[in-house]
């Protein structure tokens, strides 16, 4: 089967297209805005996905491009909607121009925003930033479209070949960077937000799932079930903590997935194990450019 991934060369996507591999024809594409070539062996097109043209005739798409900023998308709101959302308007319009079989959207929970202690189920959509705006707007405009798709809900996913050197995102892997370059993890206000961390395999499993199980038709929130604070995250990597003052962020991202679960899927995972599976990478990984819009700097 023809497959096209965007966003490959990502964190998740390279992962994804890693297991693409074993079975399909797989042609990834990415505009190298955040992704590491060097993590992908399949073919790509170095291209942002407003530019992309579908010239490989897939027969699935896997949606995965996007800037992915979410405490800071509330200073870059043009780049998010025209990366996250009319990006995504232009990979459902070639779909539906070449009839592809499955168009497979990466959302976030962020279109959950604040849940308040409880774990949100799929209606419950209320988000607080920019980016959770442009991805719940992708989400519609796809579900609008006619298209078989599935729309899967991930949240803070970690793991091998994510970033360590970027200071606005991904808690774990900055915590990661900053303990093994000697520094003090940086902790925004109490260290209390509360999240439930995903080791990337997991989130994997399910979206190679979805080419084959009908079942997996519509939206998911996928994810690991222990919720865990920032502050716990800290002391199981190890390491001394840097306090900085609080950002404009949800305190709990708690998510129910019981869904997803009636279906016999679940991220099973633990924190602890994926942490030392992802530490044992860490240690040798080499950094990566990446490019930061000019109103982030």
């Amino acid at each position: 089967m023809r497959v096209l991934v965007t966003g490959a060369a990502g964190f998740i996507g390279s992962h994804l297209c890693d297991e693409l591999a074993l079975g399909h024809e797989v042609v990834g594409v990415d505009d190298l805005s955040a992704g590491n070539p060097d993590h992908v062996d399949v073919p790509l097109v170095r291209k942002n996905v407003l530019e992309v043209d579908f010239d490989f005739r897939p027969e699935v798409v896997f949606h995965l491009a996007a800037y992915a900023a979410e405490t800071r998308s509330h200073v870059i709101r043009q780049h998010i909607a025209r990366n996250n959302y009319e990006g995504t308007t232009r990979i459902v319009s070639l779909c539906r121009r070449h009839a592809v079989r499955l168009l497979v959207f990466v959302s976030s929970a962020a279109v959950y925003g604040e849940t308040n202690g409880r774990a949100a189920v799929e209606e419950d959509v209320q988000p607080i930033d920019p980016y959770g705006i442009a991805k719940y707007s992708s989400e519609l405009d796809i579900r609008a479209s006619g298209l078989p798709h599935t729309i899967l809900r991930p949240h803070n996913v970690y793991g091998p070949r994510q970033n360590l050197w970027d200071p606005h995102r991904n808690v774990v892997g900055r915590f990661l960077g900053q303990t093994l370059a000697g520094e003090g993890m940086t902790v925004y206000g109490s260290g209390r937000q509360r999240r439930c961390f995903t080791e990337v395999s997991d989130v994997v499993r399910v979206l190679m799932a979805a080419i084959d199980d009908s079942r997996l038709r519509g939206v998911f929130s996928v994810g690991h079930e222990v919720p865990t604070t920032v502050l716990e995250l800290a002391r199981m990597i190890g390491g001394s903590v840097t306090r900085e003052p609080a950002r404009a962020e949800a305190t709990d991202v708690l998510v129910s997935h019981e869904k997803l679960g009636r279906l016999g899927y679940t991220c099973p995972t633990s924190l602890a194990a994926g942490l030392a599976r992802m530490r044992a990478w860490a240690e040798t990984a080499e950094p990566w450019e990446t490019r930061v819009p000019e109103e982030e700097r």
